[in-house]
């Protein structure tokens, strides 16, 4: 009976992350100590996509709003949301067009005093955040992962390569690999 009761706690928390102080080339101070939960809605289906919400603490039973307004259907919670124009979804300042079996990740809005930090086989992602837009997460079926950060876009492939596009040059590489990216989702450190 404990163990059901547990479950839907379970099914709401995320994984720990964990960073340490440093600075980056450009003396941005890259990620900060801290040792949190992270908190995730119940999965959204909306649209023939599913969706997961980084939630606040104290936001753990905030309801979705699936809204209307004109040619746009809108799903929101908390000063997160979704809006679906025609038959394209738009986060932020982007729009995407993920296939159906993908699961959609909307973090919290990332800022240099709460970066965005994961760690993902052998890549250690860091993105100081725009204060703006939130960081989206596509797990597609085949195991691929897409962050979209900024300008930016990181894809992790199955087999662990990766692949930035963002300002530059395209760069893949396989194995370890501790990518730091700016406001603008540039490349700001890069090393094995």
């Amino acid at each position: 009976m404990a163990l059901l009761l547990g479950l839907p706690w379970l099914m709401a928390s995320g994984c720990e992350g964990t960073a340490t102080s440093r600075r980056g080339d450009r003396g941005i101070n890259t990620t900060v100590s801290h040792q949190e939960q992270t908190l995730w809605s119940p999965t959204l289906f909306w649209s023939g996509i599913r969706f997961r919400f980084e939630l606040i603490p104290g936001q753990e039973n905030l309801k979705p709003q699936f809204l209307h307004d004109g040619p746009r259907d809108i799903l929101r919670i908390g000063d997160r949301q979704i809006t679906l124009v025609r038959t394209r979804f738009k986060v932020g300042e982007t729009f995407y067009n993920w296939p159906e079996d993908s699961v959609i990740w909307i973090y919290r809005v990332a800022n240099r005093q709460r970066p965005f930090f994961r760690r993902q086989g052998s890549l250690q992602l860091t993105w100081i955040g725009d204060g703006k837009n939130p960081v989206v997460e596509e797990q597609q079926g085949d195991g691929t992962i897409v962050w979209t950060l900024a300008d930016a876009r990181v894809t992790r492939d199955p087999q662990g390569t990766v692949l930035y596009q963002g300002r530059g040059p395209d760069l893949r590489k396989s194995g370890p690999w501790n990518l730091l990216l700016d406001s603008r989702g540039e490349r700001v450190q890069d090393s094995r």
